[in-house]
Parts: structure tokens; sequence; C-alpha cells
């Protein structure tokens, strides 16, 4: 049987994917703090739901709304969640693929903290700046 917090991961992947913004903030803790690794534009500590919004149409706008995540694989316990994605997106003409770690910390069944690490580092921080 697949543990609740990989079923929950599961769900807002598939979401994110169908733009259900309303299905992904519900897994959202009010006080969320998203860390996105590198020195990319969008590279940071994001604070709150508006803060990671406002993180996501940046990246929308970046890619033209382009940008797709695939499921790799998800594990999970009863703190945590890793994702291992495969992402892409179009920028100016041209597509850029990637690989992204997820780590997600759970309370109460919603994210609290969530760490994200391209495992290309440099290719998405030239993509994304």
């Amino acid at each position: 049987m697949e543990h609740k917090h990989v079923t929950i991961l599961r769900t807002v992947v598939n979401a994110f994917r169908e733009r259900d913004w309303d299905t992904v903030y519900q897994y959202w803790s009010d006080s969320i703090v998203l860390h996105y690794d590198g020195t990319s534009s969008i590279a940071g500590d994001y604070h709150g739901r508006d803060g990671i919004r406002l993180m996501m149409e940046r990246i929308d706008t970046l890619t033209n709304s382009t940008f797709q995540v695939e499921i790799h694989d998800i594990l999970g316990n009863d703190e945590h969640g890793i994702i291992l994605y495969d992402e892409h997106a179009i920028r100016n003409g041209r597509r850029y693929d990637w690989n992204m770690i997820g780590i997600y910390h759970f309370d109460n069944g919603k994210f609290s903290e969530v760490w994200l690490h391209p495992t290309s580092q440099d290719t998405f921080d030239s993509f994304m700046s």
C-alpha cells in the first residue's frame, strides 16, 4: 500500500500539471517555506502561499506557460516525501530538459517546507536567468 504522503505528492503533481491550483494550494500550510537552489532569477527562499505563487507566476512568464513536470519516482515516510522529477520547458524558442529533486516536509498532511534542487544546476540557472 502506498504511503499517504506519496499519495498526496502524486495528487499535487497531477493537479499542478493540470493547473488545478485549488487542489495544489490545499496541501500548502499557511506558513509554507520553499527553498529554490541556484543563482537564477527564481532562486531563493519563498515564504507563505503568496510568495510561492509569485515564484510560480515568474516561471510561467519566463517559459510562456510551457513548464512541465513528469514524475520519475516518489518516496515518502511519516515526515518527508521526495520526488524525482523530469522537467522541461521552452524559452526563446529552445527546449530545455533537466532533472529536479524535491524534498517535502509534512506537517498534518500539508507541506510546511520544500527544497527544490536541480541536478544540473548550471543548465537550470542559465535557462531561468
